[in-house]
């Protein structure tokens, strides 16, 4: 996802090795040559489309000219198959 021409988003779920805990993340990605003020969130669903984390939103935080950032969120304990989805 674009948040302006130049600062990509990207939602992903980290899962644990044997699949059991997981966590959403959003990468962010600033190509400006200033600093970027980013307010990013991610929610976990079942392939059904039952919502298993609510949206977990992460204050709004600096990500430095040409630079990258990653916000993780709460850790969950929800075997299965779940996909992360941003706004």
């Amino acid at each position: 996802m674009n948040l302006t021409p130049s600062v990509l988003a990207q939602t992903c779920l980290v899962k644990s090795p044997d699949g059991d805990a997981m966590q959403g993340a959003v990468i962010v990605r600033n190509n400006q040559s200033s600093l970027y003020q980013a307010n990013v969130s991610v929610s976990l669903f079942r392939p059904s489309g039952h919502q298993v984390l609510e949206d977990w939103d992460r204050p709004k935080s600096g990500v430095g000219a040409k630079s990258w950032s990653v916000c993780f969120g709460k850790t969950i304990t929800y075997p299965g198959s779940t996909r992360a989805e941003g706004p």
